[in-house]
């Protein structure tokens, strides 16, 4: 049966998916067990997953070795100008350090969590806040968990830039192959979020 650990797995994967794939390690855990990992967990907690799932194994199929999922990585979220931003403050008011990124900043404050000393990003990276996602599933069956809610944190930020996350993502790998693994990542995380979400009344928007 499904539970928040497997939440917090699925939400970590992804997290892990879109940082800098530098080491060959990652470029394995890619190539050899993302698709997989992710789909055990989608099943396992019911996520509609199958079409963004195999169009996930049909793009890492097209990724022949580290070098290319590097250069494609770069040439996507890093190489300037940035085809699309993994700063998700951007999609939601514009700016760098805005009203977005200070509230996320609070967020992490209030469930006592700094970034860690060897992230060299801004708070509200997408990575990050879906490790954060991770965390606060993991702990609603603990004694302390944060105030905050894992749910509450998707509606509130992740439900809100992730359309014109997707919409960047579809424009820049429209013609290259070799980023659509993104794509896909993406789409899968809309299909996550959606479900999960979808008990709730929608938009709050920005606390």
């Amino acid at each position: 049966m499904a539970n928040v650990t497997d939440r917090a797995a699925f939400y970590l994967c992804l997290s892990r998916a879109f940082l800098p794939p530098q080491e060959h390690a990652a470029y394995d855990a890619v190539k050899l067990h993302l698709a997989d990992d992710l789909g055990d967990l989608a099943a396992t907690l019911n996520y509609p997953a199958a079409d963004p799932l195999r169009d996930l194994r049909q793009a890492v199929a097209r990724i022949p070795h580290h070098l290319t999922l590097l250069q494609a990585y770069s040439q996507l979220f890093l190489a300037p100008p940035v085809r699309v931003t993994l700063n998700a403050g951007l999609y939601l008011d514009g700016a760098v350090m805005g009203r977005a990124t200070l509230a996320l900043e609070k967020c992490y404050r209030e469930a006592g969590l700094n970034c860690a000393a060897n992230f060299h990003d801004l708070p509200d990276h997408v990575a990050l806040q879906l490790e954060f996602v991770a965390h606060l599933y993991a702990c609603e069956t603990a004694d302390s968990a944060p105030t905050l809610k894992a749910d509450e944190f998707l509606a509130s930020f992740v439900r809100c830039w992730l359309p014109p996350f997707i919409g960047a993502l579809e424009q820049a790998c429209a013609h290259d192959a070799t980023a659509q693994v993104y794509l896909c990542l993406a789409r899968l995380l809309q299909v996550a979020v959606n479900h999960d979400l979808r008990d709730q009344v929608l938009g709050t928007g920005i606390r």
